[in-house]
């Protein structure tokens, strides 16, 4: 035992199927509960313990007093658990607790569930988790929050109706607001009136939404990041949602989310010059867009605006294959002077059948300039659908340092480009490459990890007597060749590694 001590090994204690031990961490004793059947919070807990996880247990109740002995109780995990009653005292003793989780499906969110002062001893609460049903007849616990003078992050799924929060009006720390499930589809100018005087940071919204009222966010005077989210069925369009932006005209904020918020209130999106005058003003640094079923951008929609100027990262993934949507954006992209990471990657198809073939005997040159400031650009899967053999140069491409030309398939461009002297990363797997795909070009001078595999190609490239697929890569670490069925390697071929 003196051994195993002076090794640093925690001794460990199991009370009621509890497991108890140190963590760093937490700093301090955390007693794990999660999964024992237990119907009622255990009474023999050592009372030094910092963390209680109850996760998952069969607790319908919290009685009065529950955690009085758990004075130096910081965390507490109550999710998960089949929760219908909570008595006004059960969270007596607490005055220390940092974070408490209770996401409970059987928990309404009403007056009679959340007694007045509830909370009213967590006075040094930081984090609270309030996930529950919501009951539309009853009456919305204003009160909740009371007492909370420390409060930052406030996790819940139900609003009042109208907006209408007296209690918020105090919360001066309040900087986190998730909102994960709202109870009406129409977020109005007055859903949001209680937090003006509140100085939220950070604010996700999510839930089965029709529409946003134009003013909906101007109560955020401090917002600097939005995540809007929407649950499968919503039928809101997404110019609704850039118009109800427009009221952050002139902030500068860290990110604007938007992903997966088309859903079925339109089969396919257009980005237009209307959607993004609403956030021309806008000065943001990352923009996310992926999963919305965009298929175009309008010609003049990318524009020399406050909006484009300050994008750093944009992310407009996962949309539907169309070639219309990338030809803008890659013809406009030099208004996106301070731009670093750009993911035009597509996973999703087209319907409807490619509506450009080029010819694949004729070769033609390609020059793409890129925002010289770019150093992640992914284009993996954008030629799916498209026959496409060209030269082609990336220009301004010295700071780019990560390239992922991917899954494009069917395309034969990896032979022919030129580019990225500085590149860290390179991803030509899934696609059928040449034997000199890297020849005549210096982008793997300072390449670290080459990603090959699942290629095709028309000869065995790794075979070849008389010139190596590897040409000089002094500063290579990681290569992946699997998935290659590999059969023969010629002994020259890693050489010069």
């Amino acid at each position: 035992m003196c051994l195993l001590l002076m090794k640093g090994v925690t001794c460990n204690r199991l009370v009621n199927g509890c497991h108890t031990s140190y963590s760093a961490a937490y700093k301090g004793k955390v007693t794990n509960c999660q999964k024992q059947n237990l119907t009622q919070v255990p009474l023999d807990l050592p009372k030094d313990i910092v963390l209680l996880d109850l996760e998952d247990n069969l607790l319908t109740s919290i009685p009065n007093n529950s955690f009085i002995t758990l004075a130096k109780l910081r965390f507490l995990f109550l999710s998960h658990n089949p929760l219908t009653e909570l008595q006004r005292e059960a969270f007596r003793g607490l005055d220390k607790l940092e974070t408490l989780e209770m996401s409970c499906d059987t928990l309404s969110l009403d007056v009679t569930t959340y007694p007045n002062g509830l909370f009213q001893h967590l006075v040094h609460l930081k984090k609270l988790f309030l996930i529950g049903s919501i009951n539309g007849d009853a009456r919305f616990p204003t009160q909740i929050v009371e007492g909370l003078s420390n409060l930052e992050e406030l996790h819940i799924n139900s609003w009042p109706e109208g907006g209408h929060w007296p209690q918020l009006q105090v919360k001066d720390t309040l900087t986190f607001l998730d909102i994960n499930t709202l109870g009406v589809p129409f977020l109005r100018n007055t859903t949001f009136h209680a937090l003006h005087d509140i100085p939220i940071n950070i604010f996700w919204v999510s839930g089965h939404l029709a529409s946003i009222e134009t003013g909906t966010f101007c109560p955020f005077m401090n917002l600097s990041k939005l995540r809007l989210s929407t649950a499968y069925g919503s039928s809101i369009k997404l110019v609704s949602i850039t118009r109800g932006l427009q009221c952050l005209a002139g902030r500068r904020m860290e990110e604007i989310i938007l992903s997966r918020v088309v859903t079925t209130g339109e089969s396919c999106v257009t980005l237009t010059q209307e959607m993004f005058r609403y956030l021309a003003d806008i000065c943001v640094k990352k923009v996310e867009l992926s999963d919305n079923k965009i298929t175009q951008v309008d010609a003049n929609a990318i524009t020399n605006s406050t909006f484009f100027r300050c994008i750093e990262y944009l992310d407009l993934s996962k949309n539907m294959i169309n070639g219309d949507l990338i030809k803008p954006v890659v013809t406009n992209v030099h208004f996106m002077e301070n731009l670093k990471y750009i993911d035009v990657s597509q996973i999703h198809r087209m319907s409807s059948s490619p509506s450009h073939k080029y010819n694949i005997t004729t070769r033609g040159g390609f020059y793409i300039p890129i925002p010289p400031n770019l150093s992640y650009l992914n284009i993996s899967g954008v030629f799916k659908d498209t026959i496409v053999n060209v030269d082609v140069t990336l220009t301004q491409s010295d700071h780019l340092s990560v390239l992922d030309f991917s899954r494009n398939d069917i395309l034969d461009i990896p032979a022919y480009v030129e580019c990225c002297k500085n590149l860290k990363l390179l991803d030509i797997s899934h696609m059928k490459i040449q034997q000199n795909v890297f020849n005549n070009t210096n982008m793997v001078t300072n390449l670290e990890t080459l990603l090959v595999h699942d290629v095709t190609s028309d000869d065995d490239m790794f075979v070849s007597p008389t010139e190596p697929f590897f040409h000089v890569m002094p500063k290579l670490k990681r290569l992946d060749l699997s998935g290659n069925n590999l059969q023969l390697i010629n002994k020259n071929t890693f050489s010069n590694f």
